[in-house]
């Protein structure tokens, strides 16, 4: 997560893996849709969730109203499936995805 932080110039600090795991037990987020006019840039790391990171991206890009237009989605190597890639075509979006490790053409 920080270096896809470091690489869109913010400079936040991260917590470790540990950290997330004993405070997601307590921690309740709502984050409020922003409203704004314009596609969204979808940034997701869904480390310590406890399922596969691949898993939940479909169920995340569903819970954006389908009025709303996506440019783009961005996530580490774990979300390079064709499942992750059908949710993102579907809302017409671009995948930022490198490659797994084992990926072939």
């Amino acid at each position: 997560m920080q270096s896809l932080l470091q690489l869109i110039g913010l400079d936040w600090a991260v917590p470790d893996f540990s950290t997330l795991c004993r405070r997601q037990r307590t921690l309740n987020v709502s984050l409020p849709y922003r409203g704004e006019t314009g596609p969204l840039n979808f940034l997701i790391d869904s480390t310590g969730i406890n399922i596969g990171d691949a898993l939940v991206l479909p169920d995340l890009l569903n819970e954006i109203p389908p009025y709303q237009d996506i440019d783009s989605v961005t996530a580490d190597g774990a979300y390079d499936t064709r499942k992750c890639q059908e949710a993102i075509a579907v809302r017409n979006a671009h995948a930022v995805i490198p490659p797994r490790k084992n990926a072939k053409p």
